[in-house]
């Protein structure tokens, strides 16, 4: 016939320990290989932890993972991303001159139409020499418009 233990701590608990000592494994129990447990651990840090990286190179712990890839990928990583951020420069100049050259074109042909609008007004020609001098005004004023709204609408 089978006792039944007095002693609480002679009864192992769930996890294999006693119930005085809960930390104490019992050695009987097998136990996973060491890898599996530190892979299990990698795995659950994924669920608690959260590592965000931007920017255009990838973060400095990955450059060591693609160097045991191929020796001269991280050189190749950085000219990339030198050749990428001078074209992203180059491109901002030639905008620039292309923004500067359109407002130059828009006051010419503001200051025409006033010119002209004025030499109307001086023969005579008031009602044309009105519209003559409001429509580069208005068409202005529509292109401000709608590039603010077509604008609005990306963000």
């Amino acid at each position: 016939m089978l006792e039944n233990p007095t002693n609480s701590s002679d009864c192992p608990s769930e996890n294999g320990g006693s119930e005085d000592n809960p930390g104490e494994v019992d050695s009987t129990k097998p136990q996973p290989p060491e890898e599996i447990v530190v892979a299990v651990q990698r795995a659950l840090q994924g669920f608690f932890y959260e590592y965000q990286w931007s920017g255009p190179l990838p973060p400095p712990s990955d450059f060591a993972a693609y160097k045991e890839v191929l020796e001269s990928s991280p050189e190749r990583i950085m000219r990339l991303a030198e050749e990428g951020s001078s074209h992203h420069v180059q491109q901002g100049v030639r905008r620039d001159r292309l923004a500067g050259r359109v407002v130059t074109g828009f006051f010419v042909i503001l200051l025409a139409a006033f010119a002209l609008a004025g030499y109307l007004a001086h023969l005579g020609y008031d009602v044309t020499a009105a519209v003559t001098g409001l429509t580069p005004v208005v068409a202005t004023l529509m292109t401000v418009f709608f590039r603010w709204w077509r604008r609005r609408e990306r963000n």
